[in-house]
């Protein structure tokens, strides 16, 4: 409500403005204000203020609204053109003495940084903002660039550090009583709980961001925080939840014409369909993103794609493209520094290996996927990696070593509520169990399987338990019945 009273404001001020550099200034900082709800008409002030700037010959006008002009098609998307417009700004801005808008074309170059998976120099870019801003003691620049840095630290799975630099920012939000920086915290601490499979705190933290977005009108934040609780949802396995959220905020984000945020909606639709069965609509959605990916040059988000291609390969039984696929995205992962992606490729890569019954490559890649999940404390993950090497001495014959690593998974799973998790370790104790002759115990723990199954419509899963009861149907048919005199 505040923005939109600003927007109001400035533009009643511009029906009666002189054609001089204060003009200039209130074009540059409707636009500024404009771009974060709707970037093309960001870009139309943007355009207004460059041309007068020019007409005017008022360098310092240029400068801000190039870089305004590049915020506007980061907004959008646009990345290469972002860059073009930002650099243009950031030096006539230095070359001015303008330490806020270099500041703040140092930012936005991070973030595109940070879009492309290019970690390291997106905190160099980062750093240099914030040092920009507290030359100049722009407290609220200065939290923003601590919450940018948390962020990226969460991207690589640094919690440590994430945590510190959300506290800084947390910190100076509350002294300048910015609600709509402590919500961002807020949204920072709830992907934070997310990823150590906290799931209700998650939720709680999502929901207290976004209070606060709606009531400040803020879109772009709020189409984030929904995409998060979307995220929430299918790390638990509620897979209906989940999809209902990605496709709100992916209305959210067509009406705000954010190719960005439109590619990764998308992907993370395509990835539910993955794990729900549905591989037509998953490859439609995944296809869909990469193309926006690719002309966007953001890798990460490419080789999240590659990987739900591999997956969709995997599934249709083409073990050879889905290791290409799978390859690939670990190649992007591993160049990036992206750890936690590394690990999930392994994983993947693993998996595959395992298809091709390659026990000995399997095993290695799954061992060392596990380190890395261990090194970020990723509960989600290490218990999917335990999962597989389980899987691997089960094929192996090694029962008790499976077994081992079953029910570590198992309870990993049941401390975070991961729900399909769950069903799928009951799933492979329940065949152990079969191998080793305990009928009953494999029939208990495949119901058990089915029912989870079922609530989370994991097609899969429920396909597999009743094959598995229709195999120790007829083991049991087969065996000679011991009755008495």
């Amino acid at each position: 409500i505040a923005q939109d009273n600003r927007i109001d404001s400035l533009k009643g001020i511009l029906k009666t403005a002189k054609e001089d550099t204060s003009k200039v200034n209130a074009l540059n900082f409707l636009a500024d204000l404009t771009t974060t709800l709707d970037a093309v008409k960001g870009m139309k002030y943007a355009q207004e203020a460059f041309d007068l700037s020019n007409k005017l010959h008022y360098t310092a006008g240029i400068g801000t609204a190039y870089v305004v002009m590049g915020s506007s098609y980061l907004n959008q998307g646009k990345l290469d053109d972002a860059i073009v417009y930002l650099n243009k700004g950031l030096k006539i801005c230095h070359d001015c003495g303008n330490k806020f808008d270099e500041a703040w074309a140092y930012n936005n170059l991070g973030v595109i940084n940070e879009r492309q998976g290019n970690y390291e120099e997106a905190l160099k870019l980062y750093a240099i903002s914030l040092n920009l801003k507290k030359q100049i003691g722009y407290k609220k620049g200065m939290a923003r660039s601590y919450l940018n840095i948390a962020g990226i630290y969460i991207q690589k799975g640094q919690r440590a550090k994430a945590i510190e630099n959300n506290k800084l920012s947390l910190k100076l939000r509350q002294e300048i009583n910015d609600q709509t920086g402590v919500a961002e915290c807020f949204t920072n601490i709830g992907v934070i709980q997310t990823d150590e499979g906290k799931f209700d705190e998650a939720y709680k933290s999502y929901s207290q961001a976004l209070n606060i977005y709606n009531n400040t009108n803020n879109i772009q934040l709020s189409t984030t925080t929904v995409i998060n609780i979307g995220y929430n949802y299918q790390q638990q396995g509620l897979f209906n939840k989940a999809l209902e959220q990605y496709k709100k905020g992916l209305q959210m984000a067509e009406d705000a014409n954010d190719e960005y945020v439109i590619a990764f909606c998308k992907s993370s639709i395509g990835s539910i369909y993955l794990q729900t069965g549905e591989y037509e609509e998953a490859l439609k959605n995944i296809l869909a993103s990469l193309q926006l990916r690719q002309e966007m040059k953001d890798e990460h988000g490419v080789a999240q794609c590659y990987s739900n291609l591999g997956y969709i390969y995997r599934e249709q039984g083409n073990y050879d493209k889905a290791l290409k696929y799978y390859s690939d995205a670990l190649i992007i992962s591993q160049k990036i520094g992206n750890k936690k992606s590394t690990a999930d490729d392994l994983n993947s890569v693993g998996n595959i290996y395992y298809l091709q019954k390659k026990i000995a490559l399997a095993l290695e890649k799954y061992k060392n996927s596990l380190n890395l999940f261990e090194e970020l404390e990723d509960k989600h993950g290490i218990a999917q990696a335990k999962g597989n090497i389980g899987m691997i001495y089960a094929e192996m014959g090694k029962y008790d070593d499976a077994f081992l690593y079953y029910f570590a998974s198992l309870s990993l799973r049941k401390e975070i509520g991961d729900q399909d998790g769950i069903a799928t370790s009951n799933f492979h104790i329940a065949e152990v169990y079969k191998k080793q002759g305990k009928y009953e115990d494999s029939r208990k723990l495949l119901s058990e399987s089915l029912k989870i199954s079922k609530e989370i419509n994991n097609k899969d899963l429920i396909m597999n338990a009743y094959l598995n009861f229709s195999s120790l149907d007829s083991i049991q048919a087969s065996q000679p019945q011991i009755t008495s005199d």
